[in-house]
């Protein structure tokens, strides 16, 4: 059995030490295969052991000093999963969205993905603005390797840390957000160090060819970047305005934590191949502690929090 708390990672399967590891059940290796656990070997049944990385083995299931247990338990792993390890699984990619530094929903949609064994992870910006945690989101988004393009609030941010004001960097678009999009800026970016340099978009192509490209917004004055050239059998997926749709072979994915609160999900999509080699994607909306979520926003010093108390409210 797994159990999960807010914060925490299943690491591996325990196997008691006097268990035989050749025994290992089909629906084991699945699990282990699946949310991409190891197998841990610990001390007997009935017993104690205060560390069992400790524990060494060898083929033989005795102790030797000059194998360790994981180098051991790969050697399981490879021998005992055989063909299951080596059927062709599709390929597989999370894509999460305006984020905007809210720590639980990112967590929740995280965790899933990881429970689901995808480990190539995107986001299409705005991880950042707006919320109460973009630090700890920043550092989140680090831990699971994901790969971010800008968006607006990047840029925003970016600027503010450079020392410019945001209507110098993006002279029209400001006109329709107005000054408290500088204060929440100026405010994150003194939480966070320097902000890295994320591309205007990403492209990803399928083994049939197909390309997927993954950008904030296609509205140029949005990102101030000129936009990749794709045609109609290409997807491309953005975010940036909260909610979903679908306009042909463009795709919007709703945000992370807002947009449709009414069932109080977070939200991110799965890209993955057919049999054919051709994408497709699906939504994906798992719950998350929306409790700590509002803690949070009440308890921060951000200036303007009009905004988040909008989106954590508003439905389509």
């Amino acid at each position: 059995a797994l159990f999960y708390r807010d914060g925490l990672k299943p690491c591996g399967i325990i196997i008691p030490a006097n268990r035989n590891l050749s025994t290992l059940t089909k629906e084991e290796i699945e699990i282990a295969q699946t949310y991409n656990l190891s197998f841990i070997l610990t001390q007997n049944v009935g017993e104690t052991i205060e560390n069992p990385k400790e524990l060494l083995i060898n083929q033989n299931n005795s102790m030797k000093d000059n194998q360790s247990e994981l180098d051991y338990l790969m050697q399981m792993k490879q021998k005992l999963l055989g063909n299951i390890l080596a059927q062709d699984r599709p390929k597989q990619y999370g894509i999460i969205t305006d984020i905007h530094a809210m720590y639980e929903p990112a967590l929740a949609c995280l965790e899933d993905m990881h429970r689901r064994g995808i480990t190539e992870i995107y986001s299409l910006g705005d991880n950042i603005g707006v919320g109460p945690n973009p630090k700890e989101v920043l550092e989140l988004l680090k831990e699971y390797n994901v790969k971010s393009v800008k968006g607006n609030h990047e840029i925003y941010v970016k600027a503010s840390q450079e020392g410019h004001k945001i209507k110098e960097v993006l002279p029209q678009h400001i006109k329709a957000h107005g000054q408290k999009n500088q204060m929440v800026a100026d405010w994150t970016g003194k939480q966070i160090d320097n902000l890295e340099n994320y591309p205007p978009y990403i492209e990803l192509t399928s083994s049939s060819g197909q390309k997927a490209f993954l950008i904030h917004s296609l509205d140029e004055e949005i990102i101030d970047e000129t936009l990749p050239t794709f045609d109609k059998n290409d997807f491309v997926i953005q975010g940036h305005k909260h909610f979903e749709s679908i306009s042909g072979n463009i795709i919007t994915l709703r945000a992370a934590g807002i947009g449709d609160m009414g069932s109080e999900l977070a939200s991110y999509a799965i890209l993955s191949e057919n049999s054919n080699g051709d994408f497709n994607l699906d939504i994906v909306e798992v719950p998350y502690d929306r409790s700590n979520l509002l803690h949070d926003v009440n308890e921060s010093s951000i200036p303007d929090k009009t905004d988040i108390d909008n989106f954590l409210r508003k439905k389509r």
